[in-house]
């Protein structure tokens, strides 16, 4: 299923599987803490803590810009 949220004034979607919303996960053994994921994320759902991204799950919109951005490939959905 399809989903939409408004960001800032842009239509996000995501998808849900079985009623279930995906969200970013991030491997801190493979974060570099570039910070590109803070910087692209169009919820803010991503900070830095101790060097490293961390995926707040409750704002993750399951864009995967994210993922899709992070040049380490340090970030999943699950």
């Amino acid at each position: 299923m399809r989903n939409a949220n408004f960001i800032f004034g842009a239509v996000v979607t995501y998808c849900t599987f079985g009623g279930t919303k995906l969200a970013a996960v991030v491997d801190i053994e493979k974060c570099t803490g570039c910070e590109t994921c803070v910087d692209v994320c169009p919820a803010s759902a991503i900070s830095m803590e101790d060097g490293k991204a961390k995926v707040d799950a409750d704002l993750c919109v399951d864009c995967e810009t994210c993922v899709d951005e992070c040049p380490s490939e340090a970030i999943s959905m699950e």
